[in-house]
């Protein structure tokens, strides 16, 4: 029995001492992928993404745009553009040429785009807003950012991205801390679907919520505040 007992501890021993050896390797070798990556996209940022971000900056009016979003937006708008390149270098000419220090210059003085470049500064500037590239061939527009999106910007620091709570879980029932609170009656919070006081009953709607009168048709004017349409 001690010589069964011995052997089973030599065996979690070595057990334990494999699962060491191999976490360490797997970590090793996830650190090495990562710095390979990172490494990779340094020293893969081209000339023409560089081009791309330039003009990206000048049109969005943004200094701070990120390489690797910029790089990322320019592949999935040539996926389905083989000629996006040619009309980059296109634009990026017409505002040297035009010598505007900005994107509302630019636009008041160059010389008239043809469609092709025009469309092309559409893709650009949607795709930096809206975090999304232009369909793809499969019908889908391609994924570049999110919380990175330039249309969160205005409301950046008073609210986040919609699905992104890092505030906590209902942090939006609170107002945010730049904003003054007006005066609230006492209980609004416990309302719920109840008419608000001094305001009496919401016409058409019962104290607990439901319709009084039948549901009005969609071809049927809405008229709230009286009978029916076509009663007296």
């Amino acid at each position: 029995m001690t010589e069964d007992l011995n052997t089973s501890n030599s065996e979690k021993t070595l057990n334990r001492r494999l699962f060491l050896q191999t976490g360490s390797l797997t970590l090793a070798v996830v650190t090495m992928g990562i710095s390979r990556f990172n490494a990779l996209a340094a020293t893969d940022f081209t000339d023409q993404d560089q081009k791309f971000l330039q003009v990206s900056c000048f049109l969005t009016n943004r200094q701070n745009l990120k390489s690797d979003l910029a790089k990322r937006a320019r592949h999935l708008i040539l996926t389905i553009d083989e000629g996006f390149d040619d009309k980059v270098n296109k634009i990026n000419q017409a505002i040297k040429q035009s010598e505007a220090h900005n994107i509302d210059e630019f636009l008041s003085t160059a010389q008239k785009l043809d469609v092709g470049l025009q469309d092309a500064i559409m893709a650009i500037v949607s795709s930096w807003y809206l975090g999304i590239s232009p369909l793809q061939k499969n019908g889908h527009p391609g994924f570049i950012t999110f919380t990175d999106a330039l249309m969160y910007e205005p409301t950046k620091g008073i609210t986040n991205p919609p699905t992104y709570a890092h505030a906590g879980t209902n942090y939006w029932i609170n107002p945010p801390q730049s904003v003054k609170i007006p005066p609230m009656p006492d209980g609004i919070r416990e309302w719920g679907n109840r008419s608000p006081k001094g305001h009496g009953q919401i016409p058409g709607v019962s104290a607990d919520g439901t319709l009084l009168r039948r549901p009005i048709g969609l071809d049927t004017p809405l008229n709230p505040y009286g009978n029916e349409p076509g009663t007296e």
